[in-house]
């Protein structure tokens, strides 16, 4: 079961507004269809503050401040679980529908989210009191184990988001724009006893998008419509630690790479993304629209897909 306590407090007056809220939830272990306990048990304590700027009609100025807390996150299917994450949030947005020359609306986003995690085998091994593996070994190291182990990784994402909308007639109009993404990670293993990197699982990892799109909106009649859309990205990924080792007797990431994966090359990634849409909608009634459309959508791999050692 899921237990949670909310509390929000706010203002508004004629120039803006501000928010201040705090939200706590527990989870508890659960049994599976045999029975069996599964150790699913977390606390996370979430608070922020929203301001927002109203400075004239048909336009707003947002900030934003996050803090989640997650401890004693349990993930019995892992050979780790998780102590402690921290993630601080925050963002600026900006909205505007007063146009000027052929721009009618103007959408503009920033956000930075950083992250700090910690896994290991041994903080929560109470929790499996009496659990074994195949082999009838513990499934958690205790707390003066030689086989203790953890994992810290930090990771942060920067955003950006420019999106312009332009009215071609009283039937058409364009969103166009562009958005920027840079995530930057890295996590260590480590031997707790000597306190030793053993290796370095996430080795400096990076990922740069940057893309540009259009997406056209074309009224039929009252109930119908047409939509058309392009998108292109440019990607480029990168491991700075590639060749790196994590203390003289380890492998380095390429190595690993070569032996696991069978991956010979040098660390880098430099992709081209085309995306497209194309879809007609029906309304059928108030809250019920039919559509069809056919769409092309390119992901790249993330961090842990293209990069984990």
């Amino acid at each position: 079961y899921k237990s949670s306590a909310n509390a929000e407090v706010s203002t508004r007056g004629e120039l803006g507004y501000i928010r201040a809220f705090a939200i706590n939830k527990d989870g508890s272990n659960y049994k599976d269809g045999n029975g069996k306990t599964v150790r699913a048990s977390y606390s996370t304590e979430h608070h922020g503050v929203i301001a927002g700027l109203t400075p004239k009609a048909g336009e707003r100025i947002e900030m934003s401040a996050e803090k989640i807390v997650t401890h004693n996150a349990l993930f019995q299917g892992s050979g780790m679980d998780a102590p402690y994450d921290e993630m601080n949030i925050m963002r600026l947005k900006y909205r505007s529908s007063n146009g000027f020359g052929f721009v009618d609306g103007i959408k503009a986003d920033l956000s930075y989210a950083a992250d700090e995690h910690l896994m290991d085998n041994y903080s929560l091994a109470s929790a499996y009191a009496g659990v074994t593996n195949h082999l009838g070994q513990p499934v958690r190291q205790s707390a003066t184990s030689p086989s203790r182990m953890k994992s810290p990784t930090t990771s942060n994402t920067l955003s950006g988001k420019l999106a312009l909308t332009s009215k071609l007639s009283s039937q058409t109009s364009i969103d166009y724009g562009l958005n920027l993404q840079n995530v930057h990670r890295h996590a260590d293993l480590i031997r707790v006893a000597n306190n030793n990197i053993v290796s370095y699982n996430w080795p400096n990892v990076s990922t740069d998008r940057i893309g540009v799109f259009a997406e056209a909106l074309h009224k039929l009649t009252n109930e119908s419509r047409v939509k058309a859309g392009v998108r292109v990205d440019k990607v480029t990924a990168e491991a700075d630690l590639l060749n790196a080792k994590a203390n003289p007797m380890a492998i380095t990431p390429a190595q690993m790479y070569d032996r696991v994966y069978g991956y010979k090359g040098d660390g880098k990634a430099n992709e081209d993304h085309w995306s497209a849409l194309a879809r007609y909608e029906l309304d059928l009634a108030k809250d019920l629209t039919w559509f069809t459309g056919v769409s092309r959508t390119m992901r790249t791999a993330d961090e842990t897909e293209r990069f984990f050692a």
